[in-house]
Order: C-alpha cells, then sequence, then structure tokens
C-alpha cells in the first residue's frame, strides 16, 4: 500500500522509532523494487542504531528524537511510525505536501498471549482514533 500511495518515483522516506533496523531496510528493499526512494531509520536507542547501521548499509540511521526530528522543513515524502511516539506538528514541518504518514498501532489484543504468562490480569489495550492536524486519514485497517 505505501508504494501505491507515493506519488514520485525518487523521494525520501523516513521510519520513526525503527530499533535495529530489519523492518526498515525489509520496507527500504521492497521501495528499491520499483522506485530509487532514500530510506532513513531514527531511534533514540544509541545501541540499536549502531547495530542497524553496521548491517543495512542501504539505510541511512541516526539517533534522534521523534518529538525534534533532524531534517529540513518538507524534506520527506513519507514518515512510516509503528508504535513510535511523534508530535504531529513535527510530522506536518518535515512531509512534503502531498506526503504520506503511514501510523501503525497496537490492536486490544495485542501480544495477549504473552502478556497472560507475565501478568495476573492483563489489560487490553486502548482503541486509538489518532488524526493528525493537517493530514487526512486516506484509509484505516
Amino acid at each position: 500500500w505505501l508504494d501505491s500511495a507515493l506519488a514520485a518515483d525518487v523521494g525520501a522516506l523516513l521510519d520513526i522509532g525503527c530499533g535495529e533496523g530489519y523492518y526498515t531496510a525489509a520496507v527500504a528493499a521492497r521501495l528499491a523494487q520499483k522506485r530509487n526512494m532514500t530510506v532513513y531509520g531514527l531511534d533514540v536507542a544509541k545501541v540499536a542504531i549502531r547495530y542497524a547501521a553496521k548491517r543495512y548499509p542501504a539505510v541511512s540511521f541516526c539517533v534522534a528524537s521523534s518529538h525534534r526530528l533532524p531534517f529540513a522543513d518538507g524534506a520527506l515524502d513519507a514518515v512510516l511510525r509503528i508504535y513510535a511516539p511523534c508530535k504531529a506538528e513535527e510530522l506536518a514541518r518535515v512531509v512534503k505536501p502531498g506526503g504520506v504518514v503511514l501510523t501503525v498501532s497496537p490492536g486490544p489484543r495485542h501480544l495477549y498471549q504473552l502478556k497472560e504468562q507475565v501478568y495476573q490480569q492483563v489489560q487490553l489495550h486502548a482503541e486509538q482514533d489518532e488524526q493528525f492536524d493537517g493530514f487526512d486519514c486516506e484509509r484505516k485497517e
């Protein structure tokens, strides 16, 4: 879906909260099949970013906070955000007009079976219906 949502053949995508880069590299490889796109990964965990940078040279990784993104205004065509915190103002600042923000958040029963093994009482995740100022929801699954 992300590939079809991006308008141009070239561009830049940022994965916020990329951790050790496994999924970031997989997204970069998939996008590279059809387009010339620069992919960045960002996380606050220095150890994870060090590992990612060594293992996945096709992606540019950096240690930074998602609350103060180290990108110029309108520098990104897309942002991928999987369970990561961020500020709507920062997304609006760095994403080009017509750009895409893809957000993944946990469903109510995310990791439920694992939590049952750890906790006496399992708390379900609250449903999140986030709407960022400056962006329209195009699709929800």
